[in-house]
């Protein structure tokens, strides 16, 4: 009988053997636990195995590409079907989507840093995983408290923009090498993108064609036009949007461009969205001594592009927009970065 047990046992770490995977983490979301660049071993379970405050790799729905390590934090069943709540230990917020027992590749098993080695079967490991979670929920909680007193402080303000004058504003904003620049460089990164009965359309707020568009207009190509929130039943292959980012004065009109772009892009569609990350200088402030866009506005951030505190343009920084991006379902194909030239290639 102890013979059949042994074996037995030997036959079920076989089986999970073969069920094993190996994934370096490419993220700091389960920090301090686990660290980027630490590799992780897990082992396919039965649903039922699965518990609370396990760790697990899985799919993303948004990005079936690149597994995530996160933690269980809730079980839930509905619907006849269990689901598994998740966040990664140093991330303020759970994740939003529920993950479902087919989006999971395995449990944690060993978690290997240069040369030690974290067992999660072994007790001390499990009570240390725990006290760490815990420790960094308290710390996240008091994290998430001084994020919204700084909001509430230093928030972004509404600015009156006159929109007659958006062409002149991205002018006057723009050097005219990294004009050129993002648009040689938009240019042939949509060039591949664009066959012969590709539907493509130019976003704005109203400043007409970029020179993007144009530069396919000339080759005969059929472009489209749309500002943003304009009405249409039409669906398009492939969005240019093109310093549109650079001339609106808060997330909140960032966000009205994102939805709209979704909204019309086709499902397997492309979308180029381009800005210049240009910060205040002395020069820019001396060139745009003889303009005066913007009218009510007191007070533009730091980094904000003024003219005698008056809002020109939005400095951002690439991983800002990045964020903004995943955090509006599109999910980044490609980020190129040259000089001042910011640019995404996206899809839903």
């Amino acid at each position: 009988m102890q013979d059949e047990t042994k074996y037995t046992e030997i036959a079920k770490n076989l089986l999970n053997k073969l069920g094993e995977h190996t994934y370096v983490v490419i993220s700091n979301s389960m920090f301090p636990f686990i660290k980027k660049q630490d590799k992780v071993i897990c082992f396919k379970k039965e649903v039922f195995e699965i518990k609370k405050y396990d760790i697990i790799a899985f799919h993303n729905r948004q990005n079936l590409e690149v597994p995530l390590v996160h933690r269980v934090i809730k079980i839930i069943k509905k619907d006849n079907k269990i689901f598994f709540k998740t966040k990664g230990d140093n991330s303020l917020s759970s994740d939003k989507e529920l993950i479902e027992y087919n989006q999971i590749i395995g449990v944690v098993n060993q978690i290997i840093q240069n040369k030690s080695v974290k067992n999660l079967d072994k007790t001390y490991f499990k009570i240390y995983s725990l006290f760490v979670y815990f420790i960094m929920s308290v710390f996240n909680l008091f994290k998430s408290f001084f994020i919204k007193v700084k909001n509430l402080v230093k928030k972004e303000k509404k600015v009156k923009v006159d929109d007659d004058l958006i062409v002149l504003r991205q002018s006057v904003l723009t050097k005219v090498d990294d004009w050129l620049d993002i648009t040689a460089q938009s240019a042939d990164i949509l060039s591949p993108l664009i066959k012969e009965n590709t539907a493509i359309c130019d976003v704005s707020f109203g400043g007409g064609y970029c020179e993007e568009s144009f530069n396919f207009i000339r080759k005969k190509t059929e472009v489209d036009y749309k500002t943003i929130n304009q009405k249409t039943d039409n669906k398009y292959d492939v969005l240019i949007c093109s310093r549109v980012i650079n001339v609106v004065e808060n997330y909140e009109k960032r966000q009205q461009i994102y939805n709209y772009l979704v909204s019309i892009l086709k499902d397997n569609g492309k979308i180029l969205i381009s800005y210049i990350n240009q910060k205040n200088n002395v020069f820019l402030r001396l060139k745009r001594s003889f303009y005066k866009f913007v009218t009510d506005y007191n007070g533009p951030l730091s980094d904000d592009i003024t003219y005698n505190d008056i809002f020109v343009a939005k400095q951002i920084a690439p991983k800002i927009i990045y964020s903004e991006l995943i955090k509006n379902n599109i999910k980044v194909l490609k980020k190129t970065e040259h000089n001042n030239s910011i640019i995404f290639v996206c899809s839903k």
